[in-house]
């Protein structure tokens, strides 16, 4: 009976030597990515900038003379034609200056001109041989005399004249009367500062522009203004570009026009300038699709259902794309936009 299991076991154990163990297939994973198809476009270059609304006419009167206030006609806020007079001072030695320059210059035109019929006189005698020279050079130099007090006392009359005639303060240009604290009755000293006429019919924004970006930018590109104050956008123009850089800054001082239609634009206002230049052609792609891994930028393209990883350099941007260089482009690419820190090189995907 022993005998027998012994047997039995003894076959049981061969049987199970001989018998297979099936290998288990291992599948690859595809890892889940979306993406877009990659291709060239042509996109609007715009670039940002920052500044300050002031108005493209703005002038401050000064008084040379200064003087006493007889007279406001204007107040802060009014709108004010060119010519119209805002103020009147009076100062006596402005006025007796001019009265005395006007005597002196009416004296010296009469000595002026008894000389010059002298002259004119003497020279007829004199070609005809009448006179001597001796008597002749003295009646000239006499006539060149006159002549020349007469200029001088006509120069300083014209000057005279001018800050008489500047006590009577007329605007220079159309706008609005701003910055006038003045009473009336106050005593202004001279070179004093009266007030200041603004024309806010046109605005004008100062930015500075990089040298990288002075090829794009040309006088008449169109600009848009965003003013966080009133919470408003307006359109502007590139109106002049100062060839020469600044010292300090090294960037092109640029001039943005802004028409003030409404009359919602003041002197001040903060403003986020955009200006848009020529298009520029390319591959852009979402900002978030290109990784930046040692410094250096990539993208992970899908290609016949894998991941392939490329090293690209960049170009411009805008709000929210890339530009991006990719001479490695095949006809049906397309550029990862979720998905793609997690992938290594030529990892099988499947579209989310």
């Amino acid at each position: 009976m022993k005998k027998f299991i012994l047997i039995i076991t003894i076959v049981l154990l061969a049987a199970c030597g001989k018998s297979k163990v099936t290998p288990v297939e291992k599948k690859e994973i595809s890892k889940s990515v979306k993406s877009i198809e990659l291709k060239k476009t042509k996109v609007e270059n715009i670039k940002n900038y920052n500044g300050e609304l002031t108005p493209l006419n703005e002038v401050t009167h000064v008084t040379d003379t200064g003087g006493d206030v007889v007279k406001i006609n204007y107040q802060n806020g009014d709108y004010v034609e060119k010519g119209k007079i805002v103020m009147v001072l009076e100062d006596t030695d402005t006025k007796a200056a001019y009265l005395e320059s006007k005597g002196e210059y009416m004296k010296a035109k009469s000595d002026y001109e008894t000389s010059k019929i002298s002259y004119e006189k003497y020279k007829t005698l004199f070609d005809k041989k009448l006179i001597s020279e001796d008597s002749f050079l003295t009646v000239k130099n006499q006539y060149i005399q006159s002549e020349g007090e007469m200029e001088i006392t006509e120069s300083q009359y014209i000057k005279s004249k001018e800050d008489y005639e500047n006590l009577t303060v007329k605007s220079k240009i159309s706008g609005l009367v701003s910055d006038l604290s003045i009473k009336k009755y106050q005593k202004i000293n001279a070179d004093a500062n009266l007030f200041t006429v603004v024309d806010n019919s046109q605005m004008e924004i100062e930015i500075g522009i990089a040298a990288s970006d002075l090829k794009n930018i040309k006088k008449g590109n169109k600009a848009k203004v965003y003013l966080e104050d009133i919470k408003e956008e307006v359109e502007g123009i590139v109106e002049k570009i100062n060839p020469a850089s600044d010292s300090d800054t090294k960037k092109y001082e640029t001039t943005i026009l802004v028409e003030n239609k409404y009359g919602k634009l003041v002197k001040g206002m903060y403003s986020k300038v955009k200006v848009s230049s020529e298009e520029v052609e390319g591959f852009f792609v979402p900002k978030e699709s290109v990784m930046l891994k040692d410094m250096y930028n990539y993208i992970a393209v899908s290609r016949e259902g894998k991941a392939v990883i490329y090293k690209v350099d960049l170009g411009i941007s805008t709000d929210d794309y890339q530009q991006i260089v990719f001479d490695e482009y095949q006809p049906g690419d397309k550029i990862i936009t979720q998905g793609q820190y997690l992938l290594e090189n030529n990892d099988k995907i499947k579209e989310a």
